[in-house]
């Protein structure tokens, strides 16, 4: 009961260096000042026992508090790589919202654009074939009637890049028809 007691005065104070061996001291040198007759073989054996068990129970004592100092080591760490995992999650959040908002404001820009170049195009796409074909009565100047074609031609391939860039847009946001 006496090496029981010493095995429980190790586990419960193997959080303090040296406090075992204070611990273990006061009983065993109780127990060798106690037994009058050391030369009972019982007597000596039991002497020997608790002496050789103090070098035993040190040992799992300093095991015990070194695991207990890699637990804690260990238990910070993934403390701080949660934190640090949290803290990335909320820049990831924030980014992609700031991404989406960006995207939103692209698509209402890119609605916006369709209808204020579309229209103002269509109206000089309209009159430059008006004028090319001489519609309201005839050009008097021929230059004319090629600068009015030069401008059909060129508003028709720009209404082609506003609409492939529109198309393009619109695959972009997946509402492609």
């Amino acid at each position: 009961s006496l090496l029981f007691a010493i095995g429980m005065t190790a586990i419960l104070t193997y959080a303090i260096r040296g406090a075992l061996v204070i611990a273990f001291s006061a009983p065993v040198f109780a127990f060798l000042i106690s037994s009058s007759d050391l030369a009972a073989p019982v007597q000596v054996m039991l002497a020997m026992m608790l002496i050789a068990g103090m070098p035993f129970f040190s040992f799992v004592a300093g095991r015990m508090y070194n695991a207990a100092w890699m637990f804690m080591s260990f238990s910070s760490e993934k403390d701080g790589l949660i934190a640090e995992l949290e803290t990335a999650k909320a820049h990831s959040d924030e980014a992609r919202l700031r991404a989406e908002e960006s995207n939103l404001a692209k698509s209402r820009f890119l609605a916006s654009m369709s209808h204020e170049l579309r229209t103002p195009l269509n109206a000089i796409l309209g009159f430059s074939e008006v004028m090319a074909n001489e519609v309201l009565g005839p050009l008097e100047n021929a230059t004319y009637k090629e600068y009015a074609s030069d401008i059909h031609d060129s508003g028709n391939h720009l209404l082609k890049v506003i609409n492939e860039i529109l198309d393009l847009s619109r695959i972009e946001a997946g509402k492609r028809e």
